[in-house]
């Protein structure tokens, strides 16, 4: 797999482009890459998915232990492993 950073946030697998979700997973995703195994604090990432916007309710977060949240990451990440 092949990301790049640089201009648009691509993901590629053998030269073929994967789908990476909508603009916050792939805000998630490229401050995730360029962490690069780093941890990064749950603050950072809501920064990074929300920026300047008003964050949602407590009602409507998605925590990333939560099932629905953990279930909508598990098939991107599918999607991305499969090639689609």
């Amino acid at each position: 797999m092949h990301i790049n950073v640089l201009g648009d946030l691509i993901a590629t697998r053998d030269g073929e482009p994967l789908d990476l979700g909508g603009r916050r997973q792939r805000a998630l995703l490229a401050l995730l890459v360029l962490a690069r195994g780093e941890t990064v604090s749950a603050d950072r990432l809501v920064d990074a998915v929300w920026g300047e916007q008003p964050r949602p309710p407590p009602s409507r977060r998605c925590s990333p232990t939560s099932p629905t949240c953990a279930d909508a990451w598990s098939r991107t990440a599918g999607r991305a492993r499969a090639g689609r």
